[in-house]
Order: structure tokens, then C-alpha cells, then sequence
């Protein structure tokens, strides 16, 4: 019989509110145009927080992809996300 663990996923950060990152997409879309697009739809990561140098395109950004952390401070994201993708 096979274990049942449960999967751990990869925190992953986007550094960056552009249209590659997620600005291309929308969460209903079919198809995987942007970086956010991708890390949600990919079983293996969990996207945790973004990061822009604007703290409205950020706030923006993380209220569209329903993420939790958003900042100007990519030091400070790091910290608060601990992410293993970048």
C-alpha cells in the first residue's frame, strides 16, 4: 500500500508586478501566459508573496492572484516568506 503524506509545496515570491508576471492573465484564464499564472496552477508551489517598488501595483497585484504578502522591500518579503523560489 502506498503512504498518503501529504505534499509539500515550494513557497515561491515574485519579484515584480508587470504583465509577465501576472498582468497577462487572469485566474479564470485557460491558458498560462504569466510567471503567477504558472506557480498557481502548479501543484508543487504555493505563491506567497510579490514584491514591487510601487505599494499600490504590489497590493493590486496580490488582491488579483489572492496572495497573502506584498511589499516594496524584497529583503523584508524574504524574511516574512521564506520562499525557496524567487
Amino acid at each position: 500500500m502506498l503512504s498518503k503524506k501529504k505534499l509539500k509545496k515550494d513557497n515561491a515570491i515574485i519579484i515584480g508586478c508587470g504583465n509577465i508576471a501576472g498582468g497577462y492573465d487572469q485566474p479564470s484564464d485557460n491558458n498560462i501566459k504569466t510567471h503567477a499564472k504558472a506557480y498557481k496552477l502548479n501543484k508543487f508551489v504555493k505563491l506567497v508573496g510579490v514584491c514591487d517598488q510601487k505599494i499600490r501595483n504590489a497590493k493590486d497585484f496580490s488582491k488579483k492572484w489572492k496572495i497573502d504578502h506584498y511589499d516594496t522591500s524584497i529583503s523584508r518579503l524574504i524574511k516574512n516568506c521564506n520562499p525557496s523560489l524567487v
